[in-house]
């Protein structure tokens, strides 16, 4: 059974502030997006010489060389969606996930990662007047599959057995569920991208703990039923001239366990 649940603030059947139009727009994404991924492979490159320390005795260093090219991991942790002006897009919880990464060349890293979230969501009949618009909250999971580049800031080695990351990646979400709710609205498959920060521990060789912090970005999109009829007879979810399609941050902090694998 689906669960009940509103979205904090919401107000069901109420127009929201209108999204403003072209806001979050694939072109005004493409600046940023390029300029995280030049930032992120200057830092593969410088890091790629290495980190060395002349005249320090191995054992002494505080850099350890990570003697594994592989690694899988677990994640569980929480995801935090950006909001949406009709209140109907899937909102955040906990989530489970798993990832797998492999070392390229120095401090080079390609990874692919799969994160199902409990979320919940809304469903409104833009038909309907106010106070009859709510069709109910209910349990909706969706799945964020993604991959990308991740980069360590020390090098192919741990300091003090840390070893601070960067990555930027791209992907699909999916709720696995066909065609729209009675509303019309559907949140679908469709892409995203990733951009992230997070630190790995290495208390010991083969098994690590990683803190991960990452942005998910992904477009919403309503149908044009919740713009309300053209008489105004029916007032719309969201205000009339209002854009119906956007982008919204989805911010993830997960803490995963994980396990090295081949030299």
């Amino acid at each position: 059974m689906r669960t009940p649940g509103l979205a904090p603030g919401a107000s069901p059947g109420r127009a929201a502030a209108p999204a403003r139009a072209g806001a979050g727009s694939p072109r005004s994404l493409a600046q940023p997006l390029a300029l995280a991924l030049a930032a992120l492979l200057c830092t593969a490159a410088a890091g790629a010489q290495g980190v060395t320390q002349v005249g320090v005795v191995p054992e002494l260093s505080p850099f350890r060389d990570m003697e594994y090219n592989h690694e899988f991991t677990l994640l569980s942790g929480w995801m935090s969606a950006g909001s949406d002006p009709a209140g109907v897009a899937p909102r955040g919880g906990p989530s489970l996930g798993i990832r797998y990464d492999i070392h390229f060349a120095g401090p080079l890293f390609g990874y692919v990662r799969a994160l199902t979230v409990l979320g919940e969501r809304t469903a409104l009949d833009p038909g309907q007047t106010l106070a009859r618009r709510r069709i109910g909250s209910f349990l909706w999971p969706v799945t964020f599959i993604d991959a990308g580049l991740e980069t360590s800031l020390t090098g192919q080695k741990s300091w003090h057995g840390f070893m601070p990351v960067v990555s930027i990646g791209m992907g699909a979400y999916t709720d696995f569920v066909s065609g729209p709710d009675r509303g019309g609205y559907e949140f679908g498959t469709g892409f995203l991208f990733t951009i992230g920060a997070g630190v790995r521990w290495t208390p010991e060789r083969r098994w690590q703990v990683r803190l991960e912090l990452y942005d998910y970005l992904h477009d919403v999109t309503y149908p044009a039923s919740y713009l309300g009829t053209p008489n105004g007879s029916v007032p719309g979810i969201i205000p009339a001239g209002s854009s119906r399609s956007f982008y919204r941050n989805n911010w993830s902090l997960q803490v995963g366990a994980a396990y090295t694998l081949f030299r």
